[in-house]
């Protein structure tokens, strides 16, 4: 069973996938497309390739944290997605930098809220299934 914290590095996987971070740029010298690997000549296998997130996961992931308050909603995006450092979190959220601990525990509130949401809006869809059966 997957973590919180392994759903949401899903969820930012996806967000760069969708983004062109991985798979959708040329990202390179032009020099090097016409070169020969190196890596190749030396007998080096090449470097292993990311594989695609869970897509459907991660838009639930991303329904559930669309729905969350901002405060909490805007820490998971800073500090997932855009793996901003922890005092311009801090700053722009305005949460306390010192002790450490007062920003993990918000990170582990907004965590666990996300967490909730998405029990309860797997629950619902499912209780919607069964009702919707005639029987």
């Amino acid at each position: 069973m997957k973590t919180i914290r392994d759903r949401l590095d899903n969820w930012a996987e996806a967000a760069w996938w969708g983004m062109g971070g991985y798979g959708g740029r040329c990202i390179g010298s032009a020099e090097g497309r016409y070169r020969s690997n190196p890596r190749e000549e030396e007998g080096v296998p090449p470097r292993s390739i990311k594989p695609e997130p869970d897509w459907d996961d991660a838009e639930l992931v991303d329904a559930a944290w669309k729905a969350m308050p901002h405060t909490q909603k805007w820490l998971l995006k800073f500090l997932y997605i855009d793996n901003a450092p922890v005092p311009f979190i801090c700053r722009r959220l305005k949460i306390k930098m010192n002790p450490r601990t007062v920003f993990e525990l918000e990170r582990m509130k907004a965590e666990t809220m996300l967490e909730q949401r998405l029990v309860n809006s797997t629950k619902s869809a499912y209780s919607r299934d069964y009702n919707s059966i005639p029987v």
